[in-house]
């Protein structure tokens, strides 16, 4: 995946993420309603890494696999946990 996104950084993240894990990691990273339109790989994949730890800085590299092995782990936990909510509560934001 890393590699992926450093070669084709433009693609649709939706090439390697399902709509709910962009849509739940949106929401996780901004605290805003996620676009209509999935962002970018490169932005998916630093949105990922920021749950691992990533500070996202112009003079920052680009995310190492360990961050983003962490960041994916911290990902998986926000699904549970909406898949949770939305088990006892149902749908309601929207998404």
């Amino acid at each position: 995946m890393v590699a992926i996104g450093r070669y084709c950084p433009d693609i649709s993240c939706e090439c390697v993420f399902s709509t709910e894990e962009w849509q739940t990691t949106y929401i996780i990273g901004y605290r805003k309603k996620p676009p209509k339109v999935p962002p970018r790989l490169n932005e998916m994949i630093r949105m990922v890494a920021s749950l691992g730890g990533y500070i996202n800085k112009k003079s920052s590299p680009e995310p190492g696999v360990k961050t983003m092995w962490i960041g994916l782990r911290n990902m998986q936990e926000h699904l549970k946990a909406r898949e949770a909510f939305e088990a006892v509560y149902g749908i309601t934001c929207g998404v």
